[in-house]
């Protein structure tokens, strides 16, 4: 597609997007460009793509829990948006959607205009964002430390003696939330006896993302990494991390691409969450980062899973989130069962 073949309303934006004539970004984590160095690459292809020639700025930005708080409280005050487009997982997502924080654009008919055919679980309700990658969590280990022969193919694995203390979880409990509130194979009661377990075998607390406690040995595995994307590019650079994806608890989350509602350039925002989406996209995500959106067709992260992703805990995104609000509720008290039996 190119850009002169564009429907009316995608027009409509890239001759808005010329007037507005650049970019405003900021967005956090180590993902999304690799970590801002690969964006040159990004926003040529971005003006490529749209024949466009509009500049750019990149800023890192604090958590996504701080990035979601300001969202909300810049549409309240109606103060400008520290950038045109947000990126935020779905329970970051959340508060933002709650308080029509964002620009709802009709992101199936401009997609479509680009000719891209978005599944209706790509878009959070009320069109408040655009799912633009995937994150699958899974187990990381060191090879080095952990024998072919000895991976947890299942999530219960972890609990066997052997790897007493020797295991590493997140101060966050990453994860485990999405496994009681949509898997009906684990619910509320049967996840948290499992993170009782697990927090007798834990020997402390990483981040998700922090591979250095792996490398080191200090520990042999991180249940659960929030995503395999952090192995992956490991593995590209040479170290010798891996993971499995459970095939008792798989579990996905989606990174949205959203436009703040006080967004100085909000139809050069849309048009960058658009381009995310389009083939071009996703194959410079896979390479910047390591992953790309598993509801799109050839997704290479969808490769990963041990099932189609809509039967996978969170493969809904944003929805399964508005449909369960009690999934925070859940998360703290994992977090406490997590905090306090670490390393004990």
């Amino acid at each position: 597609t190119h850009a002169t073949e564009f429907g009316p309303h995608v027009k409509e934006l890239i001759a808005a997007a010329q007037k507005e004539g650049k970019l405003d970004l900021s967005w956090s984590g180590s993902g999304f460009g690799n970590n801002g160095k690969d964006l040159p690459k990004w926003f040529a292809a971005f003006n490529k793509f749209y024949g466009l020639n509009l500049t750019y700025s990149w800023a890192p930005a604090p958590s996504m829990t701080q990035q979601a708080a300001n969202l909300v409280q810049q549409a309240q005050s109606n103060a400008p948006a520290t950038t045109d487009a947000i990126i935020l997982g779905a329970d970051s997502l959340l508060p933002g959607m709650q308080a029509k924080a964002t620009h709802p654009y009709d992101w199936a008919t401009l997609a479509k205009e680009i000719g891209v055919d978005l599944p209706p679980d790509a878009i959070a309700p009320d069109n408040a964002a655009l799912a633009i990658s995937t994150a699958v969590f899974g187990i990381e280990y060191n090879k080095e430390a952990v024998p072919a022969d000895k991976v947890p193919h299942d999530l219960v694995d972890v609990l066997k003696p052997e790897w007493k203390g020797k295991i590493a979880s997140t101060p966050y409990a990453a994860g485990f939330n999405f496994l009681a509130a949509f898997d009906p194979n684990w619910g509320e009661q049967k996840t948290e006896d499992f993170m009782v377990k697990l927090a007798a075998q834990v020997g402390g607390l990483i981040r998700c993302g922090d591979s250095a406690p792996l490398l080191s040995g200090q520990f042999d595995m991180l249940v659960l990494e929030c995503d395999i994307a952090e192995p992956t590019m490991a593995t590209r650079r040479g170290e010798p991390l891996s993971f499995v994806v459970p095939a008792d608890a798989p579990v996905m989350d989606h990174w949205y691409m959203a436009v703040p509602k006080t967004a100085r350039e909000p139809a050069a925002g849309a048009l960058l969450a658009l381009f995310m989406v389009t083939p071009e996209g996703q194959e410079i995500q896979w390479n910047s980062d390591g992953n790309d959106l598993a509801l799109l067709p050839n997704s290479k992260t969808a490769a990963t899973l041990p099932g189609h992703p809509d039967k996978v805990a969170g493969g809904h995104g944003a929805q399964d989130f508005v449909k369960h609000p009690e999934t925070l509720t859940i998360l703290s008290k994992y977090v406490d069962i997590l905090r306090k039996g670490a390393g004990k």
